[in-house]
């Protein structure tokens, strides 16, 4: 700690000059004395700056405690100095202490600077909240609730705020924050987060918010976030979903997958969160989009939405839909009308899925997995025939239509397709049944 400025005062007499560095402080103390009375010009405050310079700080103090203006306000400042240079810090403390509690001669900035020399901050908030000193400005307010922090006093903080309009939380927002998050008081937090700038403030509020267990403002903010224009709606979502509020994510993602195809990564994540058997907000929107753009993206949503509703429900959209007569929606429509058990529906799609329609041999093999379980013969053939056509046809299949020619009394063609039959699968029993077929034919004149 420097010690506090020497004010001009008249040079020291030569004959204490002469003792400054040997005297006690006794002797010096009764030739100040003696001296003054003989009309010399010394002055107390000099001989103690002297022995400061000379360094003897304990014969200093001394001196000062035996001369009778040793203890005015002139001498306070650097008696604080010499009881923190000979380590009473305590006696120091105390004599700032009592400049604190109520107005005195002493300047302002003396105590202000003398509580700062001892490190005892925490007395220039008591010499504030005393009207002893002005109110701190911003400068002093924002280092005076920095060290109050760091000693974990919320209570001089508190003080400090009775004492002062200057905006300090301004100056040092993060700092605000924390000191609010002691104190368990969110509103003062997020008030701070406001000081912050613009590209950190929705974070710092979120984080305030989490830490304060406070679940249900963390969704109103997130909420409040996800609306404003430009929002990062997939971010929010993901903190939503942290959060724990799945049906809000869902909800503000569904915002953010609108317009886009299904494989976009928001509508993915969307698809994901609604799970296999989605609500009913849910399913309207994936009709909605099953009805806007392009025929492709349609079709895509339309797909999405078929997995995921009842199947008799998805059955009745899907045959209204304006695309109902396409072929990848027909198969759609076939395969829920399985899955609803309805029989009726899957005969009549299948139907005019097989009038002449192209088929690619996927779309073949999608036919013949969903034909409903109660099928006419003639559809059954004609999708066996359709297969064979394709080049998948099954084991089976050219000996079912060999069944089903020869039911029909065309032994000739019953015969083509067990030729053929043995062509891709030679055994036993189908060529017994080739020789009788034959012997059928031959007997028929065919």
């Amino acid at each position: 700690m420097p010690a506090p400025a020497s004010p001009v005062l008249p040079p020291a007499h030569p004959s204490i000059t002469a003792q400054i560095a040997t005297a006690d402080s006794a002797t010096l103390a009764a030739l100040t004395t003696r001296l003054i009375a003989e009309g010399q010009p010394v002055s107390t405050l000099q001989v103690a700056y002297d022995l400061v310079a000379a360094k003897r700080p304990e014969v200093a103090l001394d001196y000062l405690a035996a001369r009778p203006d040793g203890a005015t306000a002139a001498t306070w400042r650097l008696r604080i100095d010499l009881l923190h240079r000979t380590g009473r810090d305590a006696n120091a403390a105390a004599l700032v202490a009592r400049a604190a509690e109520k107005q005195g001669a002493l300047p302002a900035a003396d105590i202000v600077a003398a509580a700062y020399a001892i490190d005892r901050p925490d007395l220039v908030i008591v010499a504030a909240a005393n009207h002893v000193i002005p109110p701190p400005d911003t400068a002093l307010a924002l280092d005076l609730a920095r060290r109050a922090d760091k000693a974990g006093r919320r209570d001089l903080i508190a003080m400090l705020d009775t004492t002062t309009t200057a905006n300090w939380r301004a100056a040092d927002p993060w700092l605000a924050i924390r000191v609010a998050a002691r104190s368990k008081d969110t509103a003062a937090g997020l008030r701070a987060a406001g000081y912050l700038p613009v590209e950190q403030r929705q974070a710092a509020r979120e984080a305030i918010l989490t830490e304060a267990g406070d679940r249900a403002g963390l969704r109103s903010e997130l909420l409040a976030h996800a609306a404003g224009s430009g929002a990062p709606l997939e971010q929010i979502a993901e903190r939503l979903v942290a959060a724990g509020y799945r049906e809000d994510a869902t909800a503000v993602l569904r915002r953010a997958a609108a317009g886009l195809a299904p494989t976009a990564p928001a509508a993915q994540r969307l698809l994901y969160l609604m799970g296999p058997r989605p609500g009913s907000d849910d399913l309207a929107w994936l009709k909605q989009q099953s009805v806007q753009g392009s025929a492709t993206r349609q079709r895509s949503w339309l797909a999405c939405y078929a997995e995921r509703d009842q199947p008799g429900a998805a059955l009745a959209f899907l045959s209204r839909h304006p695309l109902a007569d396409e072929t990848d929606v027909m198969l759609m429509r076939l395969s829920l009308a399985r899955a609803a058990n309805n029989d009726a529906a899957g005969r009549t799609v299948l139907a005019a899925l097989l009038d002449g329609r192209a088929l690619s041999p996927d779309q073949v093999r999608a036919v013949s997995a969903a034909a409903p379980a109660r099928i006419d013969p003639a559809q059954a053939a004609a999708i066996t025939r359709r297969r064979v056509a394709a080049g998948i046809a099954g084991p089976r299949d050219q000996f079912d239509l060999a069944w089903v020619a020869w039911n029909a009394g065309d032994a000739k063609a019953a015969v083509q397709w067990l030729d053929a039959h043995l062509r891709d699968h030679p055994d036993r029993s189908a060529r017994a049944a080739l020789d009788g077929r034959r012997a059928g034919a031959d007997r028929w004149g065919a």
